[in-house]
């Protein structure tokens, strides 16, 4: 039986690879928007690491009030979230990892 604390230790385990993928790895990411896909670039500080995307002018008035954005590494989605329809115009998109640390009281 999988338990609450499962599931969050199985994410925090996959949002960890993601950021060390982001802040050390040198393959190709890419985003993809309902099936456009844009290549994409890392953005280091710091305190966060970001894959960034440009997406081109698009004519998405079809209804939709939201699309499907994946993130890719290496031609493999790495990571899939809804984000609110754009509009016309071009947009940028930026997929941001931190890590947030928690305190204890002793």
């Amino acid at each position: 039986m999988v338990t609450p604390l499962d599931f969050q230790v199985a994410r925090a385990v996959t949002q960890a690879h993601l950021l060390e993928m982001v802040l050390h790895g040198r393959g190709e990411w890419t985003m993809d928007l309902d099936g456009l896909a844009v290549d994409a670039w890392r953005a280091v500080d710091d305190y966060a690491a970001a894959v960034e995307a440009v997406f081109p002018e698009h004519c998405w008035l079809d209804g939709a009030t939201s699309r499907s954005l994946s993130l890719r590494y290496n031609g493999e989605v790495v990571a899939v979230r809804e984000i609110p329809a754009p509009g016309d115009g071009s947009f940028t998109v930026s997929w941001s990892f931190s890590v947030e640390a928690i305190e204890h009281a002793a």
